[in-house]
């Protein structure tokens, strides 16, 4: 064997930080085929096609999470992630009903503290907003100079204080929450390697963009353990390691345990890369199988027409 063939010759995509934590994202696709009464070759990948992404940290106990995201969740992810980009980035083309609707009041998220997760005009909106406003701009005030990024949420306060003064502060204003959903959390339970106490491991992904971070782009996962359940028209029952008998699963998320989860931040120049090199791995995969995709596509056509005649 050669010494200097590919070690991990799926992966896609990587990201590595010094405090030892790492992202890994491997590509894992496969064909359809038309050899099959259920096969769909011009559909090109199947059900098992998929992503795996992992986060490794090697400082901790449990060094690594893993998770798998469905080929099917692909194109939303694209979508949705492309559209977060233009948000960070301000380059938003929808144009706004009124101009103070972009203003900082409404765009900027408070990221820590008692009011975290909320803009300016939300805080005064509520009963005790002004005085809780008040408070969070004189610690960013008298921390500014430790933390220059204060400036950022202490213009966006006075701007929401203007906009009130001069009893422009609506309520019915739509207001940017700073977190854009690219892939909600989804358990995805590994029935077929069902454990002696009755459960299944289980594995959740989610991404998501928080427009006041530097490192906007978090990737969540959550392994752990917990009962799954067969949801059929008689009712719900436990799982087998042989599936599920084709009936909708139910995981028993109340009942779980052995849970370990890890995040990573990505900047905006890292997760526009992890989706070029997504798309790039499917064009490779398309060059490499479009011709025999079509070729299985006419010969099943023409094996249909025969038949039929």
């Amino acid at each position: 064997m050669r010494s200097e063939v590919a070690k991990n010759p799926y992966d896609i995509f990587n990201a590595f930080r010094t405090n030892g934590c790492s992202l890994h994202v491997k590509a894992c696709l496969f064909r359809e085929v038309g050899n099959d009464e259920e096969g769909k070759p011009l559909a090109a990948f199947n059900n098992f096609s998929r992503l795996v992404v992992t986060i490794i940290d090697k400082d901790e106990k449990a060094k690594f999470v893993e998770a798998n995201i469905q080929y099917e969740k692909l194109a939303e992810i694209e979508a949705r992630g492309r559209y977060a980009l233009n948000q960070y980035l301000g380059k938003d083309t929808q144009p706004s009903a009124q101009a103070d609707e972009t203003s900082p009041a409404y765009t900027v998220v408070i990221p820590s503290g008692k009011l975290k997760g909320k803009t300016p005009a939300q805080v005064l909106l509520e009963a005790d907003g002004p005085k809780l406003l008040n408070s969070h701009y004189k610690w960013l005030e008298d921390n500014l100079e430790k933390y220059p990024a204060n400036k950022k949420q202490m213009d966006a306060i006075m701007d929401a204080a203007k906009l009130q003064k001069e009893g422009k502060l609506r309520a019915d204003t739509p207001v940017n929450t700073g977190v854009i959903s690219i892939l909600e959390a989804v358990p995805l339970p590994l029935i077929r390697k069902k454990k002696e106490d009755g459960t299944c491991p289980v594995r959740e992904i989610s991404i998501n963009c928080n427009l006041s971070m530097n490192a906007p782009f978090e990737i969540f996962i959550s392994n752990y353990d917990a009962p799954v359940m067969a949801v059929s028209k008689d009712g719900m029952k436990e799982v087998t390691s042989e599936g599920s008998g084709g009936n909708k699963v139910n995981v028993q998320k109340q009942d779980k345990k052995n849970e370990v989860s890890k995040k990573f931040k990505l900047t905006v120049g890292e997760f526009a890369s992890l989706l070029d090199h997504i798309n790039i791995a499917k064009e490779i995969f398309l060059n490499s199988y479009s011709a025999v995709l079509m070729k299985e596509a006419l010969e099943a056509d023409k094996e249909n027409r025969t038949n039929n005649e």
